[in-house]
């Protein structure tokens, strides 16, 4: 298994790279995508999620607002292997109409075996990168796509002295083919067996706002970008049964 220093290596240089002046954001996606059982040495089975993580539109629009991608955020290769990414996708994205400005890190990626995700759970991953977390303001959220999908979501709250005090919000979720969707790690495991065992693996999306915002904000922000994802995708990770995910088992572990 990877260490968890090594997990988050390269999302702490994409944090420190891309972390933007007083008063705007920043935001980082890490979205698990992929099939029943998908290995790096089977391109056979990872072609339709390189497909779809490569359709994903230069312009993220949800209703009035937009995202719009800004720069390639490259993936160092000894990360890639590290985290062995079947596919990934990893594109700066800023929003347009706010001042001052919020940027975006979009970074989509897949773990097949379920076991392997505990590393890259906030709780675990953020402190090991130096972060302190409040748990009292850990709460959970839902967005509803317009596919009918509702996405579980939890948001974890971080500070740090470096310079001053840095605030970190991680918006988490973790879903799965059959359209399920988990708020935490915890409540994906009810369900989810490691695909090596004959389960389904483990889909994951993070999202990260740097500086400090109302939850009505962040709550916002990741409606937009979770609404803003086109539907094929979601269709190649989850199932073409979007309609029918609010009447499906959702891991609800409030």
């Amino acid at each position: 298994m990877i260490e968890k220093g090594n997990q988050t290596m390269w999302i702490k240089s994409a944090i420190d790279r891309f972390s933007p002046a007083v008063g705007s954001a920043m935001l980082l996606i890490m979205l698990m995508i992929g099939t029943q059982i998908i290995t790096r040495t089977d391109p056979v089975m990872s072609q339709p999620i390189r497909e779809a993580l490569a359709s994903i539109p230069q312009r993220l629009n949800w209703g009035e607002s937009t995202w719009i991608q800004s720069g390639d955020v490259p993936v160092p290769s000894n990360q890639e292997k590290l985290l062995d990414l079947n596919a990934h996708f990893s594109k700066e994205y800023l929003r347009l109409g706010s001042f001052p400005a919020i940027t975006a890190i979009l970074f989509v990626a897949y773990c097949a075996d379920a076991r392997s995700m505990s590393g890259h759970h906030p709780p675990n991953c953020y402190p090991s990168s130096g972060w302190i977390m409040d748990s009292s303001r850990t709460r959970t959220f839902e967005i509803t796509r317009l596919d009918g999908r509702t996405v579980k979501t939890c948001a974890y709250q971080f500070s740090r002295e470096r310079g001053g005090t840095q605030d970190l919000t991680v918006v988490n979720g973790f879903f799965a083919t059959e359209e399920f969707f988990a708020s935490t790690l915890e409540g994906a495991r009810e369900v989810v067996r490691p695909s090596l065992l004959g389960g389904m693996g483990l889909f994951q999306f993070q999202i990260l706002f740097q500086g400090a915002y109302l939850e009505a904000d962040i709550e916002e922000y990741a409606s937009e970008i979770i609404g803003g994802i086109p539907k094929h995708v979601f269709d190649v990770t989850v199932g073409r049964a979007g309609d029918k995910s609010v009447g499906l088992v959702t891991g609800d572990d409030s």
